[in-house]
């Protein structure tokens, strides 16, 4: 089974202030288990919510699941999203190009840097 990604940047993003008074806190101890468990908490928030979006749900489609993960996180690249979904980065290319055109994704900015958008 290969590793699956995990957008925890963006979570962090969103805690942004707990995230440095955990690690203010750590610091301040001289110890990371309040850090630590700050970031096992985010991981389980996280998974839960993968989970009851039915992200990690195996009986979806490639376009289901990819719909899923844009949802939570658009700054993906193709490459990631194969990762996620355990699939080649060309399949899953191919799937982008077959949502884009049925008018349920759209890219944006320019190829090597840009991200998709549910409409």
């Amino acid at each position: 089974m290969r590793a699956k990604w995990v957008p925890i940047e963006t979570i962090i993003h969103e805690r942004q202030d707990d995230y440095y008074k955990a690690l203010n806190a750590s610091n301040t101890d001289g110890e990371s288990t309040i850090f630590v468990q700050f970031i096992l908490e985010l991981i389980r928030d996280l998974l839960k919510e993968l989970s009851h979006n039915g992200v990690m749900n195996k009986a979806k489609t490639l376009d289901e699941k990819l719909l899923d993960l844009l949802k939570v996180d658009g700054n993906q690249s193709a490459a990631g999203l194969a990762e996620m979904v355990g699939s080649s980065q060309r399949t899953v290319q191919r799937a982008l190009k077959r949502l884009m055109d049925e008018g349920k994704i759209e890219h944006v900015g320019s190829n090597r840097f840009g991200h998709y958008v549910i409409k």
